[in-house]
């Protein structure tokens, strides 16, 4: 199979998480897989929140174990503060 139908028969999946100072850790807001992950990456477009594609599959996996509202766990810290930090600095170069 060529890597155009690889990525087509390729299950979007996405995640949402939500932190603000004084939390312990971000938790997750969201978390779906084809229509509802289409619908996750609409609203935060729409908000104008940065999409990370395709890079983070194994995060999402282990995102995927958690419950609504769950703190990520420790272990989980410097992928997400990673992903962060890449969002802070394009919206502070935009």
């Amino acid at each position: 199979m060529n890597k155009a139908g690889e990525t087509a028969n390729k299950l979007l999946r996405a995640a949402a998480l939500h932190y603000k100072e004084g939390m312990y850790a971000p938790v997750l807001k969201a978390f779906g897989e084809g229509l509802k992950a289409e619908k996750i990456v609409a609203l935060a477009r729409e908000h104008g929140i940065d999409i990370k594609k395709d890079e983070e599959e194994q995060l999402l996996h282990m995102l995927s174990s958690l419950k609504m509202n769950q703190e990520i766990p420790a272990e989980l810290f410097a992928a997400v503060a990673a992903i962060y930090a890449e969002v802070i600095t394009f919206r502070e170069a935009g």
